[in-house]
This record gives structure tokens, sequence and C-alpha cells, in this order.
């Protein structure tokens, strides 16, 4: 064997370590604990329209929709601010694509009759030990629902990959939970969590 060859061979070796090493990292985040309801959502491939505080929205198929529990099981508290869905299908030219969508609480603003803003910044804050469902909560009377009601928010994810045979139509999916170590007030170390799961 050449030393080139030595060479080439043993610089993929390491390479290949470092990659292994660099996804088996353990970081704070890594003691959140976050679940999708259902465990594996059904995909619908009609459309329909709902409204969100008078606003008309419109779920376009393929769709599914889901909630999301966090359970902390670090020694810290954080926030959550933001989730990223990544999902993954066969198109409609037969190939494997990927759509991404963004939650942002903002996305629930409304005005109240009396003209008083409901404006949400965060999905909620987790203390040690705590479990609690992503929503949008700012604390308002009027803008947050009645405590026998305040259940975690559902997500929809509309719009996604059709390969226009609805009896094989699955993903595989990725959610990204990203926030901050600390208060509403104070970060101290970004939080950044991500989980895997599937249709049916």
């Amino acid at each position: 064997m050449s030393s080139y060859i030595k060479y080439f061979t043993m610089m993929t070796l390491v390479a290949l370590a470092m990659g292994t090493l660099s996804c088996g990292k353990k970081t704070k985040s890594d003691g959140a604990v976050v679940t999708v309801n259902p465990k594996k959502p059904v995909v619908i491939t009609g459309k329909f329209t709902f409204s969100n505080h008078g606003n008309t929205v419109e779920v376009a198929g393929p769709w599914f929709r889901y909630s999301v529990n966090v359970e902390n099981n670090t020694d810290d508290t954080f926030v959550i601010v933001s989730m990223v869905l990544e999902v993954s299908g066969v198109g409609s030219s037969g190939t494997f694509t990927t759509t991404t969508m963004t939650f942002d609480p903002a996305q629930e603003n409304f005005t109240l009759l009396d003209g008083t803003q409901c404006n949400f910044l965060t999905f909620g804050f987790w203390d040690k030990n705590q479990s609690n469902g992503l929503k949008a909560r700012n604390g308002i009377v009027g803008c947050d629902p009645p405590a026998a009601v305040d259940q975690p928010d559902t997500f929809y994810s509309s719009g996604n990959p059709n390969s226009g045979d609805s009896s094989s139509i699955h993903y595989q999916a990725k959610i990204k939970l990203i926030g901050w170590f600390g208060t509403y007030a104070e970060a101290t170390e970004r939080f950044e969590k991500t989980i895997h799961f599937s249709t049916q």
C-alpha cells in the first residue's frame, strides 16, 4: 500500500471518528425530554379552515396536527421561544423532499374588543422537574384561556409533500425547540433540543 493511500485511509478514519465524537457530544439541553402527542400523528389529505382570534386560517393538505410536551430534567430553568418543524416525504415528482415551518409565539397575537393588545413572546417557562405543554401565554386576563380549559397549543403542519397516493403518504419529521436557560428576563445559555418522530 502506497504512503498516499495509507495517509488517505488514516485521515478518513480520523474524520469518521471525530464525526462520531461530535454527534455523541452531550449538552445541557439533553436533560429536557420532549414528546409529541399523538406519538404518531395521522395525516389527512383534505383541507379545511378554522377561525383563530377572528382570523381565518386555511390548513392545506396533506396535513397533521399535534401538541408538544416538555419535561425539564436539567439542573436549570429555561424558556422556549421558537419551534422549527421539518417534514420529509415523497413529493409529486416522486423524489424525497423536505418542507420547513417555523412557529413563533407572536403568530398568536391579537387585540381584545376593549383594545387590549395580546402579545406573546414565548411558549413558556420551565422550572426544574416541571412538565408542561408548549403554549403561547402572557398572563393578561382575557388573553389567556381560563385555567379550566388551559391546554397545550395545537400545531398544524400543512402543505406537506404530496405523492398523490393517499394510501402511502407518511412522513419523517424533526422538531427543534429553541430558547435559553435562565428566566424570562435573563438568558444565561442557549437552549436547543431536537427530536424525531413519524406520522401514519
